[in-house]
């Protein structure tokens, strides 16, 4: 098994389930975690047997792929999607510090740090596109966006991971209501 530490510097293509259907029932939780090329193609073909593959699941966006050594194309990968993610919790020592903890299911007593300027995009997030909340709060507090990106893609990175993050496309502005037809005279 792989280990992957950064977003911004992937040793090899990773892969995520995005929101909703399309994968067997056996690797839906499998894919929940960032998993790396070379570890899915092996659990898969453990699972599925040798002609298993990444291809289609990516090409029906059931996964999302992001590349390896290319920070530029994750970021863009994800600008698009949404992120659910617990709520975070702050410690005696949060202001301090500067951290916020947001707990890890899977592993009860665990929590994952993450930066407060980070939680709040990603409690932005929650609804509006990762890349609409990162330019919001740089907007809001003055800062580089490119700069909340750097700092976004590290806590990612464990969020997702630990499969704590679920990532999503946001949901489809309602189209509005039709207008009554006036009636001919």
């Amino acid at each position: 098994m792989s280990v992957i530490t950064n977003l911004r510097w992937l040793p090899e293509p990773a892969y995520i389930r995005l929101d909703g259907e399309g994968l067997a029932a056996d690797l839906t939780g499998y894919f929940e975690r960032l998993r790396l090329r070379s570890d899915a193609l092996a659990e898969m073909a453990r699972l599925r047997g040798a002609a298993a593959g990444l291809d289609h699941p990516v090409a029906a966006g059931v996964l999302l792929e992001l590349p390896a050594l290319d920070e530029e194309t994750v970021r863009a990968r994800l600008e698009p999607l949404t992120i659910q993610t617990p709520p975070p919790y702050q410690t005696p020592n949060a202001e301090k510090y500067r951290l916020v903890l947001v707990p890890v299911p899977a592993r009860p007593g665990r929590a994952l740090a993450l930066d407060v300027d980070i939680a709040a995009v990603l409690g932005d997030a929650a609804t509006a596109s990762l890349g609409e909340a990162a330019a919001r709060f740089a907007t809001e507090h003055s800062r580089d966006v490119d700069e909340v990106w750097r700092y976004l893609l590290v806590d990612l990175t464990g969020l997702l991971v630990e499969g704590v993050g679920a990532l999503g496309r946001p949901a489809a502005a309602p189209s509005p209501a039709p207008r009554p037809r006036e009636e001919a005279r």
